[in-house]
């Protein structure tokens, strides 16, 4: 299943709308999208009968859906490939078969890392990052690893985020939109540690029966941590589980442009917003005494920067653009004691009618 997802069924090319099917010692399933590749080592699941038989990625994939849970067995008369489960039987219509060349090559600069914590960081950092293709330099997730850490970065036009995790790999590269997502499901099925590398233009994922590659997008170089503001000035402290309880309130007025307002006191700070006629709500979370002007943000950003700091007490402070020449005012939230993962979201530089609160 993992192959038939990398498969493009939209393309025009058929060796890209296919798997490949391979009987062997280890049976191989490969699929390719020009972009990304799978290859998948079943043990005893496909006959020898099969020799190399390519079929539509699309159609093997639903069919295979429709069995129940537990092993599929696959063969082949040269001409049709066969699903088999008890008494139940899928025929497909078998193209010629010839073998997709491998791009699971994986250079001598690699290192491992458990599938969970990979997976655990790209998720948290899916929401953040751009997808639009148009803007490869910032479109995807940036990882950097020199060796006992690595740094995960992820931007668009209005939030930045990044987060750091031990790790033995060394590897500086940029994951496109489409490849994260195929990571993510990839790393769903995988246990254990998978090996991770990189050349000059792929990255790879290796779990021995299963392999993943894609191509890269724009400068895989281009220092992305650069952007994110310095830990200065008047810090903000607050619980993640209150503040965020406080937005769920708030979100059940439907704030008029996703907007909603920061107000802090002498202990603590309201969170107000305003619907589409005017009508107003606001929740009280307590925090200690801060210097924080009054802000406004996007408040699905702000609920994404709630799950990415996790739980416990989280840190916020503003980054005004005039401290620093050339960088835009930024939220910078990151919880307490954390010094590598940090959330920024962009405020709203205009507030229209203040949305309509008294500060």
């Amino acid at each position: 299943m993992a192959a038939a997802e990398v498969a493009d069924d939209r393309g025009t090319m058929p060796a890209y709308k296919s798997i490949v099917l391979t009987a062997g010692e280890l049976s191989l399933a490969r699929a390719s999208s020009g972009e990304q590749q799978v290859e998948l080592l079943i043990q005893g699941a496909i006959t020898e009968r099969v020799g190399t038989a390519m079929i539509s990625a699309k159609h093997f994939a639903d069919r295979v859906k429709s069995f129940d849970d537990g092993d599929v067995a696959v063969d082949s008369d040269g001409t049709q490939v066969f699903l088999r489960q008890g008494k139940r039987t899928h025929r497909l219509l078998a193209f010629a078969g010839y073998e997709l060349p491998s791009h699971i090559k994986h250079p001598g600069n690699s290192g491992t890392i458990a599938a969970v914590k990979l997976l655990d960081r790209l998720s948290l950092l899916a929401p953040v990052m751009c997808t639009d293709m148009s803007r490869p330099t910032i479109s995807g997730i940036r990882i950097v690893s020199t060796g006992g850490n690595s740094r995960l970065v992820a931007a668009d036009s209005s939030a930045m985020a990044r987060s750091e995790f031990d790790s033995d790999i060394r590897i500086n590269t940029l994951i496109p939109p489409k490849a994260v997502h195929q990571i993510i499901s990839f790393l769903h099925k995988e246990k254990g540690d998978v090996r991770v590398s990189a050349d000059v233009t792929r990255f790879f994922l290796d779990k021995g029966t299963a392999s993943y590659s894609t191509k890269f997008v724009g400068d895989p170089h281009t220092d992305m941590n650069k952007f994110f503001p310095p830990r200065s000035g008047p810090i903000l402290r607050f619980d993640r589980d209150e503040c965020a309880n406080a937005l769920k309130f708030i979100a059940a007025c439907k704030p008029h442009l996703d907007r909603v307002r920061f107000v802090p006191v002498d202990d603590g700070f309201f969170l107000r917003a305003a619907d589409i006629d005017g009508y107003t709500s606001e929740e009280f979370v307590s925090s200690s005494r801060s210097d924080i002007k009054s802000f406004s943000a996007s408040l699905r950003r702000i609920n994404e920067a709630m799950v990415f700091c996790g739980s416990g007490s989280i840190e916020l402070f503003m980054q005004p653009g005039d401290r620093n020449p050339g960088m835009c005012p930024g939220i910078c939230l990151f919880t307490s004691g954390n010094n590598s993962d940090e959330f920024v979201v962009s405020p709203y530089l205009y507030d229209i009618e203040d949305v309509r609160s008294t500060n």
